[in-house]
């Protein structure tokens, strides 16, 4: 008899094209994790207001390419220490929410017939205290 395990099986979603502009956005998650190049980075969910379509967003965490990141700890009201040490638990990211910038892009790519083709997409492009919107 056949047993798959399916805790981690979840729907697919039909991810819409998000409105350009500033967003409000529900953090529903955020956890440390490596990128495929080998780098560390965080890698938080995010809920829109609006639609209910989560989003997830790559933070990636060497030192100089941490701007996307402290934007983000910014605008979850994550304190800062001396010299601009941010430190918090992803417990207390969760709930927060923040404002994000959306912004559209075309994507390449080819299909399973190899034509080329181009599609819109969107993503989080800087973050805000939502109170700054």
């Amino acid at each position: 008899m056949p047993s798959y395990d399916m805790k981690d099986e979840k729907k697919p979603m039909n991810k819409k094209l998000l409105p350009e502009g500033w967003r409000r956005f529900v953090v529903l998650s955020a956890k440390e994790d490596t990128s495929s190049k080998g780098n560390k980075m965080i890698v938080a969910t995010l809920q829109d207001e609006i639609t209910g379509q989560s989003e997830d967003c790559y933070m990636i965490t060497p030192q100089g390419k941490r701007w996307y990141l402290k934007a983000f700890l910014a605008a979850c009201g994550v304190p800062v220490a001396d010299g601009e040490v941010y430190s918090f638990e992803f417990v207390d990211l969760v709930g927060k929410i923040v404002g994000g910038l959306v912004e559209h892009f075309q994507d390449d790519w080819i299909d399973r017939e190899n034509k080329p083709r181009t599609t819109t997409k969107h993503k989080i492009a800087d973050f805000r205290e939502e109170a700054q919107f």
